[in-house]
């Protein structure tokens, strides 16, 4: 009677270790749902718009009146 009980407990732990396995799948397949291809820039060229130290207009501005 005892190993029958212990026999059904192992069951379900592994049946809920699948289920959570299968849940994190889905999980990290719905994070990739919606990508696009990247195309970088060259690194010859530099792109238009605001970066780190450069402002709204994308120009490096030192001081401002």
């Amino acid at each position: 009677m005892r190993g029958e009980g212990l026999v059904q407990h192992q069951r379900t732990q592994s049946l809920r270790r699948l289920g959570l396995l299968a849940l994190a799948g889905l999980v990290l397949l719905s994070g990739c749902a919606n990508m696009k291809p990247y195309q970088p820039t060259p690194g010859s060229e530099i792109p238009a718009g605001p970066g780190l130290l450069s402002g709204k207009n994308g120009e490096f501005t030192i001081f401002r009146k």
